[in-house]
């Protein structure tokens, strides 16, 4: 059994090296047959300088990159075409979730199709903002009613999928910002996938997300219903 992770970055440099390097150490240790893809999302910095020197110094470490910034939602699709393992699995590159939640994913992968972290199901200890907090909650409730499904979580950056699945709703994926996860969500329904959520608890977090709340609240919401729409 061969395990893919892919971890996409997007102006990294300042922590991209330190935690591609915890979830090498930790598939190292884990796993004996393992991939580690790291994305890079048309980065401004020196983020594709650094993993390209890294996967110099580790042979389990492949890099990807193109020109240009197209979201993380491109950047996971571009790491699963890529993907080799039987197992594909994506965590974020700030490293909210420790890499040990991979292993209860690819848990989770030996009876379900696809698997996702949820915050939830333990309580979410995270020190949101309460504006952040509550958007979240709205926005999980109000996918679930479009899409007639009963999540606990959906934003969550950790999942994981059976190599078949994987290919087959990526290749399908079009939504390309932050709202990916609604749409791979409704592929996973209409393709008759099963899913099983894992419990994950939040680890580590960037001093300043990257989420725009208002901003990137509204583009999901309207994604939600383009998702609807289509599928």
């Amino acid at each position: 059994m061969k395990i893919s992770v892919i971890m996409p970055a997007y102006n990294e440099q300042k922590i991209i090296r330190e935690n591609a390097s915890k979830v090498d150490d930790f598939l190292a240790k884990t796993y004996k047959d393992y991939e580690l893809l790291i994305v890079d999302d048309g980065s401004r910095d020196s983020t594709l300088e650094i993993v390209e020197e890294l996967s110099g110094e580790r042979k389990n470490i492949k890099v990807i990159s193109y020109p240009f910034n197209r979201g993380k939602g491109a950047a996971v699709k571009a790491g699963v075409m890529e993907a080799v393992g039987d197992y594909i699995l994506f965590t974020d590159s700030d490293l909210a979730y420790s890499p040990e939640f991979l292993a209860d994913a690819v848990s989770t992968l030996q009876e379900y199709d696809i698997a996702i972290g949820t915050r939830y199901s333990r309580g979410d200890k995270a020190k949101y903002k309460f504006k952040r907090k509550w958007i979240s909650k709205i926005f999980i409730g109000y996918t679930n009613s479009m899409l007639k499904t009963k999540f606990s979580d959906i934003q969550a950056g950790i999942k994981g999928f059976r190599k078949a699945c994987a290919k087959d709703i990526f290749n399908k994926l079009t939504i390309f910002g932050f709202g990916f996860d609604v749409e791979i969500l409704a592929l996973a329904k209409t393709g008759k996938y099963t899913i099983g959520e894992f419990a994950v608890e939040v680890t580590g977090q960037r001093k300043s997300s990257k989420v725009r709340v208002l901003k990137d609240s509204f583009k999901m919401f309207f994604n939600v219903v383009s998702v609807w729409w289509r599928h």
